[in-house]
Formats: C-alpha cells, structure tokens, sequence
C-alpha cells in the first residue's frame, strides 16, 4: 500500500455514517486499492444510515440524494475490477471481508459482478482461509442468495470447511498461531481454531443455503447437482464434541438448522428430500448433545429471547430430542 492509500484507510476506518464514508469514496476511489474498497464496504455495512442511503428505493425518499447511490456503484465496480485484475494475488481475508459485507448490505444482484470476481478468486484461495474467514463467508453467500447447486464459490468453501473443521481444536483452549497458517497453502495440515460461533455460524448458513446434504459420504459433485453431507457431518460432529462451548443463542441458532436441513415441513427446506440413515443419526446425536443442556435450571441462568425459546420447542420436536428429564418443562416454562 501507498502512503496515500495507507491514508484513506485510516479515514475510512474512523468513518461511522454512511454519508461520510461515501464522501471519502467521492473525492479518492480513483485511488484506493483493494483494501480500501474492502474496508470502505465494511463501514457501510456496519453504519446505521446506510439502508436509508443505500436501499433499492433510498433515492426516492424525501432527504436521500441520488448521488450517494452512485458513489456507492463506483466503490463496487472499483472493487470488482481490481479483483478481476489479479486475483491470484488477492488475500483470503479482503475476499472474506468483501463478502460479509456485500451479504450483510443484501445487495444481491447489485453486486453481482464483485461477487463473479470474489467467486473466481476464492476458489483459487479457499485452502488458504482461516476459520473465521471460512464462516465470515459462508455466512455472506447465504445472506447473498447463491445457488449451493451452483455456485463455485459455496462449493469451494464447504469443501474447505469440511477439510478444517475435524483438524480444529475448541478455541480458545488451542494453540495460538499465525492466522494465515505460517506459511504456503495455508491452514491444511495445521492446527487451528473454530469458535463457537464460527460454527454456530457455518451451520446457520447451511440452512439458510438450503444446502441438499442427503449426500452421506463426502461433498462430492454428482448428475443431481452438488451435495453438502461431509460438511454438514464435519458440522454435527464439531457441534457434538462441543456441545458445552454454545451459548444459548448459538444452542437455538444450531438446532433450527439441524431440524431445518433434515427433519424440515418440505416447503423450500430440507424436510422435502430423502435424508440417508448416517446422516439423520449425526444430525440427532448433535442435537441430543445441545438439548441435554435445556434444564430449568439453565435456562433460569439465562436471558433468553423469545425467538430463541420458539426455535428450540420447534427444532427439539422436529428432530425428537428427548435431552434431559426436564427438557419439555423447561421449554414450555420459558416459552
């Protein structure tokens, strides 16, 4: 990075409206580098004006200029084209970064040609994502729409999950490390680390993806389109192995994508598809494992949102988590 450019990062970082961050991207895109378009699109995904400012129909509330809309097309045409220019070259965390926020802003199809190019480079940089930027970006595909059957970036990404997930130890009890992994093709062969909410995360994403995981043996490409079954496993195992890590909104997040991906109505989620013998019995020995922890006594420990309460009662009678002796009575008590 240049001087100008390490600049414009600094500004953009301490901008906390959208206005404001608009305004840098005005007078200086021209200038930035990918690391400024990723930080600039951070900060707007993380300013509280920004869905006024940059909704599909800002522009035609009273107060919202019309120039904003097209400040912010230049910052992801700029950030598209230095993508597309060599992503060989583009590190797996702006790729990661770029792809929260476009999924956190819903920008959908307005993005559709920086999420071609975080595509295209994300498959040649999966193996080099860390456990954090895996989730960020599964989480940004999911909250963007993509087709799981189709997109070559969630499936390099379940892939990689897949293979990092059983080599992880519970953070924050593993060693720390280099993030990048220390050195060529990343966190392959290393230990590294998934926090509860990363995987809480990656599970929450499956299920909004409605990812078909009635594949048992491994992510594979098949004439029926892609499957997430070896993820999905590598999912329920971590979540078995760390039942007692989640907190109680990861516990409810969890087990609403368990039930969702595999025991759901049918009506646009996995309940519609023929889920295989080893993969229901992973999923309910998962879910068996979070609800055993449903007792009065926590829940009492707790301050649980009603939502939370709903997703656990549905999830737990879908799936047929029994959990502890109190485990209905605990629920019906919160509800």
């Amino acid at each position: 990075m240049s001087g100008r450019q390490v600049q414009l990062n600094q500004e953009l970082a301490r901008k906390t409206l959208a206005a404001d961050v608009l305004a840098i991207v005005r007078d200086s895109v021209d200038e930035f580098n990918l690391v400024n378009c990723g930080t600039a699109l951070q900060r707007l995904a993380k300013c509280p004006d920004t869905h006024r400012h940059l909704s599909p129909t800002a522009s035609t509330l009273p107060g919202v200029p019309r120039v904003l809309q097209e400040q912010f097309a230049r910052l992801l045409d700029a950030a598209a084209a230095l993508v597309r220019k060599d992503p060989r070259h583009v590190e797996s965390r702006q790729l990661a970064s770029m792809l929260w926020a476009c999924g956190k802003l819903e920008l959908g199809n307005r993005a559709a040609d920086l999420v071609k190019g975080i595509e295209a480079a994300a498959v040649m940089h999966a193996s080099k994502f860390n456990p954090q930027e895996l989730a960020n970006a599964v989480w940004g595909a999911a909250k963007l729409g993509l087709d799981p059957s189709r997109s070559e970036l969630v499936h390099a990404i379940a892939d990689a999950i897949a293979v990092s997930l059983p080599k992880a130890p519970a953070a924050p009890s593993g060693p720390r490390r280099d993030p990048k992994g220390g050195g060529p093709g990343g966190w392959r062969g290393v230990r590294v680390e998934w926090t509860s909410q990363g995987v809480s995360n990656v599970a929450m994403s499956l299920a909004k993806l409605d990812a078909d995981v009635t594949h048992g043996e491994g992510v594979s490409t098949t004439g029926d389109g892609f499957k997430y079954g070896k993820v999905f496993g590598e999912v329920c195992s971590a979540v078995t192995s760390r039942a007692d890590d989640f907190n109680p909104q990861e516990v409810a997040n969890i087990l609403h994508a368990l039930a969702k991906l595999t025991a759901g109505d049918g009506e646009g989620d996995g309940g519609g598809r023929t889920v295989p013998g080893p993969v229901e019995r992973t999923a309910r020995e998962a879910a068996e494992a979070l609800a055993s922890r449903i007792t009065i006594r926590w829940i009492e420990a707790q301050r649980l949102e009603p939502q939370h309460v709903a997703n656990m009662s549905w999830a737990c009678a879908k799936m047929g988590a029994a959990g502890g002796d109190d485990l209905a009575g605990a629920l019906a008590k919160a509800a």
